[in-house]
């Protein structure tokens, strides 16, 4: 026993915390006299000692990763760590002191260093966390081949051996975390005020302007566009009793529509008693204190929103946006936005200013209801579906331009935006987009990439199939300003040529070929918007924001693609396209191969592509190897890209935050290949929620929840290729969402159309949409059930056949509060 116990003697100078951790009680005393009843001989008692250090140590490393994802959590680096990527500002003060540099490039270059400190933090972490679990790994195999041999040496008694030790061990190294170790995160809590722009964090608003945001608009701001405030109905300038009359009469007059259609009263004695008690419990929500951690939290959150709004209004200099293709936020110059705009309506030649100041919005809408009014006279629509296709008038505005910044390019282009949801043809716009694009998908199923699931299915294909060999090239092709460069003529000549090779007896669904036409026409030709209170007109293409824009850049692109189509088709080889981007494969020589796409590039004068031809590159969002000839793929990621999810502290319904995670996952599971680059995604995932404030044991349950929902508990611990590839190719061919929609509408090509369709009303399900809030309304459900119950679930009760389907709405986010895009209803809507 006393050999057993130096194990223990040796570890005591670990540190002053460790030592009362590792010292003997008096349960480890029993647990080693029952080993030691066993009378094991001195190989067994060596062996034990040896387990005995392994797992001492692996309990030491498992300590390392806790203290470390909480660092993190905290977003409180080892010190160390923080100090040595903080001297790389040194060097930069000197640059942002040059005379020669105005404000806002200063705040620019402060803007991009800041991005590379953190994105460099960020890496730092991943590589630790990987580090650590690498050693875990080793561990784990040593200690089970340690337990191997403890079996072996007393194949009698070897389970009685086996399960005496692990006892032991799991009583002591395994026990919940002390006081000490809680203490020491809160007070790592306590102490985590670093300057923002050099701690740990999931995003930045990108800045290049001189507007000077310091710790606190920042510490918002990180949180990303689509962040919600907690207990918004607590600094409202409404009072909470009006919310809660106005929450309460919108639910009870679906309740009570619901119970009148169900042939019950909805103004007897029941009905009155029952709606007042729910009254009551409205008011009673909105009623109660909040409690006090959560209250300071959204009060402190609100004031700095607030902040930002009073800083902003008084900088009409400074512009606030979006980025292209992320939730963070962009403040730049007004000035420099609006002549980066300019300066692409003159390279696309797309757009052209109206000479007039007269809105065109009224003869926008007459030419709508003209076109209409022609498909009823037709009888290819009712005039109940023509009212329909009409907007709201009393909503109805101009469409407006504004633009997105791609922050994760060079000199930080810009995406235009023609907003139009209020527009006139808006409803005839995706009706069309409903009509043909179904169709297209029929027609160009084999060549088009539905998302990157399906992508990643093909490639698995291709190499299975003996195509992929040690000289297979990847191309990839990017189309430039493919909604902008269609020529009017051109587009519709092909979209003619389209309906007539594939619509049935010169029809799809209830239109003709003609009225296809008028109806695409009528789009193309109102393509009006307001910028910088003047009109213009897109010429070219169609509007980023309109539904037909992309089934009509598809068709146009059919044509042009299908010389490539069938030069690949015969060779074997992959085409797809997604929209602007093309993939193919090649195993051709180089010369070959670039003739061929020299030949594609000089086919239409309107297309304009770039090509890569290497064995390494992304598509989509996967990163693609041809490892001597073998597949490889992963999960890809910009060098731009930040760590973001939706944070944990975002008011929104707990399912939203629980899918998060598990989803994160089987979005991994599906595009990496093999164990080693799940694995690598895994640990980039966890860091990335961490500093999302998601809490260190929540990620740790959702992707245990993973694991035991796939049925692959064993890839927790253990490295097992074998069982990874069975995970991988079952989630990879399970059909996405997005895949299952477009199966659906390809079968049934007359059903789809749904703006025309009356939607058949079911009396017996009972959908209400309520208002989200944390603190307020999060138990809403349980309290209308439990109302529900009691009032109308009696015996015989019509309501027992009735469904509720509770729908939560969240309050406004920062994005509605921060960024304003929309011009001045004077010129976006018809003054009388």
């Amino acid at each position: 026993m006393k050999q057993l116990c130096l194990i223990r003697n040796k570890e005591s100078p670990v540190n002053s915390g460790h030592n009362k951790m590792l010292t003997l009680d008096w349960n480890d005393h029993q647990l080693l006299m029952k080993f030691y009843e066993l009378k094991p001989d001195e190989e067994l008692i060596q062996l034990a000692q040896h387990i005995w250090q392994v797992t001492a140590d692996e309990f030491k490393t498992k300590e390392q990763q806790e203290i470390l994802r909480q660092r993190i959590y905290l977003k409180r680096l080892p010190t160390k760590t923080d100090q040595m990527v903080n001297q790389l500002l040194d060097d930069t003060q000197k640059t942002l002191s040059n005379p020669f540099l105005d404000q806002d490039q200063r705040s620019s270059f402060a803007s991009r260093c800041s991005k590379t400190i953190i994105q460099c933090k960020f890496n730092l972490m991943i590589v630790e966390l990987d580090e650590l679990s690498i050693v875990m790994h080793r561990y784990d195999l040593t200690l089970a081949n340690l337990n191997e041999k403890l079996s072996k040496l007393n194949e009698e008694n070897s389970h009685i051996y086996t399960t005496a030790l692990v006892n032991i061990i799991e009583e002591h190294f395994f026990r919940p975390s002390s006081d000490d170790r809680q203490q020491l995160i809160k007070s790592h809590h306590r102490r985590s005020n670093l300057f923002i722009y050099t701690k740990i964090s999931s995003t930045l608003p990108f800045i290049e302007a001189n507007i000077k945001l310091d710790v606190q608009p920042i510490s918002i701001l990180i949180n990303g566009r689509k962040y919600v405030i907690p207990c918004q109905s607590y600094f409202s300038h409404k009072k909470r009793s009006e919310i809660a009359q106005k929450e309460y009469e919108r639910i009870s007059n679906i309740a009570k529509a619901t119970i009148h259609n169900n042939q019950m009263s909805k103004t007897d004695e029941r009905a009155n008693k029952a709606f007042q008690e729910l009254e009551q419990t409205m008011k009673d929500l909105y009623s109660k204190p909040l409690p006090s951690q959560l209250y300071r939290r959204a009060r402190r959150e609100h004031r700095r929103m607030k902040r930002l709004q009073t800083l902003l209004h008084s900088r009409p200099d400074i512009i606030v946006r979006r980025i292209d293709k992320g939730e963070g936020f962009y403040f730049g110059k007004t000035v420099t936005m609006d002549y980066k705009t300019e300066e692409y309506m003159n390279k696309t030649e797309a757009y052209q200013e109206m000479i007039t100041d007269h809105s065109p919005l009224l003869d926008i809408l007459r030419s709508t209801e003209s076109v209409l009014d022609y498909l009823v006279k037709k009888k290819a629509i009712t005039k109940g579906q023509r009212d329909k296709l009409i907007p709201n008038l009393n909503k109805l505005e101009l469409a407006h331009l504004y633009s997105i910044p791609k922050v994760h390019k060079p000199q930080i282009p810009i995406r235009p935006i023609v907003a139009g949801i209020h527009a006139s043809v808006t409803f005839v716009s995706k009706l069309l987009n409903d009509l043909l694009a179904p169709v297209y998908l029929e027609v160009a199923q084999e060549t088009t990439f539905i998302n990157s699931i399906g992508f990643a299915r093909i490639l698995e294909k291709y190499a299975e199939a003996g195509f992929l060999k040690l000289a297979t090239n990847f191309i990839i092709i990017d189309v430039e300003n493919l909604y902008t460069v269609i020529p009017r003529g051109g587009g519709i000549n092909a979209l003619i040529r389209f309906l007539e090779k594939y619509a049935k007896n010169n029809k799809i669904g209830p239109f003709n070929i003609d009225m296809i036409l008028k109806m695409a026409r009528l789009i193309l030709d109102t393509n009006y918007f307001a910028y910088k209170n003047k009109y213009y007109q897109q010429k070219r293409g169609g509007a980023m924001g309109s539904a037909f824009t992309q089934v009509y850049a598809n068709i146009y692109m059919l044509e042009w693609e299908q010389d490539l189509i069938q030069h690949q088709a015969a060779k074997h080889e992959i085409y797809g396209r997604y929209i602007d981007d093309i993939f193919m494969t090649t195993n051709e020589p180089l010369e070959e191969i670039t003739k061929e796409l020299d030949n594609a590039a000089r086919k239409d004068v309107n297309i304009k592509i770039k090509y890569k031809i290497s064995q390494t590159t992304e598509f989509l969002d996967m990163s693609i190897t041809n490892y001597n000839g073998i597949l490889k793929t992963s999960v890809f990621h910009k060098p731009t890209a930040v760590p973001y999810y939706l944070p944990y502290t975002s008011d929104h319904p707990n399912h939203i935050h629980r899918n998060i995670p598990y989803n994160a996952l089987q979005r991994a599971a599906r595009l990496c290949s093999n164990l080693h680059a799940f694995h690598s995604e895994r640990l980039r995932i966890e860091v990335s929620l961490l500093l999302n404030n998601y809490p260190p044991k929540f990620i740790t349950n959702q992707f245990l929840r993973f694991f035991q929902v796939n049925r692959v508990d064993l890839l927790i611990k253990r490295s097992d290729e074998r069982s990874y590839q069975k995970l991988h190719q079952k989630l990879l061919n399970q059909p996405t969402i997005r895949e299952t929609q477009c199966k659906t509408i390809t079968n049934n090509i007359p059903l789809f159309l749904s703006l025309l369709e009356i939607k058949p009303w079911d009396p017996k399900v009972m959908y209400i949409p309520y208002k989200y809030e944390a603190g307020t309304t999060s138990n809403f459900p349980q309290h209308f059930h439990q109302w529900w119950k009691k009032n109308y679930l009696y015996q015989g009760s019509p309501a027992k056949r009735i469904q509720i389907r509770l729908i939560p709405r969240t309050n406004k986010t920062l994005q509605h509060f921060l960024i304003h895009k929309k011009p001045s209803k004077t010129i976006l809507t018809i003054q009388t």
